[in-house]
């Protein structure tokens, strides 16, 4: 099936599963079978995360066990160590929709499947029934993927509303903006801020992911925004994202003008974990696959989908609220740094909480890191050359390995 075809029927698709599931509760199926109290406690702690923002939308939730499991499965459920303990609550919500069985299951009474690895009885690539491609050690976008099974639920209205939401709150932005737009990252080079004489008086200022621990750093720059767009370090169940979200509350509660802006995808996610006064700062965008970027969120309503913050939010946003963007603290990496994303600002970073999304997220850790890089920096550059084909000044404070950005490094 091309990628075009397949496209236009996963949006016929979601149309019609809501159409028929409308008015009914749906089942969901995790499988294959499950045979180690270990697998089970890591299936349980995502079937808990993932399932919880529609739980009340779910009729049950099978699972396939070994015998020897399913003797203890009333519950032997003990939440890792590396995952957000607040699944501990969310499990108490739901357990009474879990129904552990030993016996084969007729995977066509099933709405959704969710595939935790490989099957022989499944095809990952097949359209109907849904199955969620959430294979744990093998699929490197597992996460994303988990994430559709509340994703699916999202209506056309919901969108219309953080459509709104959006242009209104860029266009206050707009109207107040008579200088910059200064975007943060966690890069080493953000501390270039704290020993600069920068005035941001008539700026605006927006950070991205693990910059909400800085607090030093919130408090000098007083941030309009804030981004999130990644599925395992923010939207995930790990505690490197328990103490993503915790930093993000305490950041929402010290400046009570910021918003949380996180893509559509992991909108529900967000609802119904963060707490209830902080619902109407979330404002979700929707990303699409396509070839053109959009450079003014006031006059079209969808993103580009890429693979970094920077490209696919941060520039995006910065772009429709003023023509001059300064970015700091996105400093890339040398060639000699492998195994690695980014280099890190420390006091930007919760680096002691990395190891817990390898065990949360095996999968995601199989990525090509020179494979990733390279695709951003093409990614980058050609929106920088858009931006400045349109008209937009921009600067790097600071210095970054990022050949695009070095360009423009400035530190008079």
């Amino acid at each position: 099936m091309n990628k075009k075809f397949k496209k236009i029927y996963r949006k016929f698709k979601d149309y019609n599963f809501r159409k028929i599931t409308h008015d009914k509760k749906i089942n969901v199926l995790w499988y294959p079978r499950i045979s180690t109290q270990t697998d089970l406690n890591r299936e349980l702690a995502r079937l808990t995360w993932y399932c919880f923002p529609i739980y009340k939308k779910i009729n049950c939730i099978t699972l396939v066990l070994d015998k020897e499991l399913f003797i203890n499965s009333d519950y032997f459920f003990n939440v890792p160590e590396y995952c957000d303990q607040s699944i501990v609550t969310l499990f108490e919500t739901i357990r009474e929709l879990i129904r552990p069985t030993i016996n084969e299951v007729d995977l066509s009474d099933q709405d959704i499947i969710v595939l935790w690895k490989s099957s022989s009885e499944i095809n990952v690539k097949q359209l109907y029934p849904y199955v969620i491609d959430a294979r744990t050690h093998e699929n490197q976008f597992e996460a994303n993927q988990l994430l559709r099974i509340s994703n699916i639920f999202i209506d056309g209205k919901t969108e219309k509303l953080h459509q709104k939401r959006l242009k209104d709150f860029l266009l206050g932005l707009k109207s107040k903006c008579n200088d910059e737009v200064y975007l943060f990252g966690s890069g080493p080079s953000v501390n270039i801020f704290e020993n600069k004489n920068i005035d941001i008086k008539n700026s605006v200022s927006i950070v991205c992911n693990s910059v909400v621990k800085n607090v030093e750093l919130l408090k000098k720059i007083d941030p309009k925004i804030v981004v999130a767009s990644d599925a395992v370090f923010h939207s995930g169940y790990s505690k490197y994202a328990f103490e993503f979200r915790n930093s993000l509350i305490n950041a929402l509660e010290l400046f009570s003008e910021m918003v949380f802006i996180v893509p559509m995808r992991d909108y529900l996610i967000y609802k119904s974990t963060l707490p209830k006064q902080y619902e109407a700062r979330i404002i979700a965008v929707k990303t699409i696959h396509t070839n053109h970027y959009n450079v003014n969120l006031l006059k079209k309503k969808t993103l580009k989908a890429t693979s970094n913050v920077l490209t696919a939010f941060l520039l995006p946003i910065a772009s429709s609220i003023s023509k001059n963007i300064i970015m700091i603290g996105f400093d890339g990496k040398t060639k000699e740094d492998k195994n690695i994303f980014w280099k890190y600002d420390k006091k930007s970073q919760f680096i002691e909480s990395i190891d817990h999304t390898k065990n949360a997220h095996p999968a995601f850790y199989h990525v090509d890191y020179d494979c990733y890089y390279e695709k951003h920096m093409q990614e980058l550059e050609l929106l920088v050359k858009l931006l400045k084909f349109k008209g937009y000044q921009m600067k790097t404070y600071g210095s970054s390995n990022i050949p695009v950005l070095k360009s423009m490094v400035n530190n008079d």
